[in-house]
């Protein structure tokens, strides 16, 4: 992880986005001079503590960008946690990064737009 980040440093990144699993290996970024966002996993004790966001949103070089692990509501998200699909109705979400599955997507939102899953 710290040679991935040591190379994202170069190519001089705006962030290094950590989607999970593990929150805690996420820490090791946080020695390197750029903004670090981390989302815990689905699994992780870090899911359940609401003073940690499991999903955030962000633009990049002006797309609005949903930061979730899972791309879908899952059994362990909170209760009343609006779900990934909601986000992406509701702010008008074009890009979606998650880790939970690896697989690329892309979907139509509810206004017919497509939305990008990475």
């Amino acid at each position: 992880l710290k040679s991935a980040a040591g190379k994202l440093i170069e190519e001089r990144v705006q962030a290094i986005i950590h989607l999970g699993d593990d929150y805690d290996d996420a820490k090791v970024l946080e020695e390197f001079p750029v903004e670090v966002v981390k989302i815990p996993g689905v699994f992780s004790t870090y899911y359940q503590d609401p003073g940690i966001p499991n999903r955030l949103i962000r633009e990049f070089g002006g797309v609005k960008t949903l930061m979730t692990h899972a791309p879908t509501p899952h059994k362990n998200d909170p209760l009343g946690e609006l779900s990934p699909q909601e986000l992406i109705d509701r702010e008008r979400i074009k890009v979606i990064l998650y880790g939970h599955t690896h697989i690329l997507d892309s979907v139509s939102d509810s206004g017919g737009d497509i939305v990008e899953y990475f």
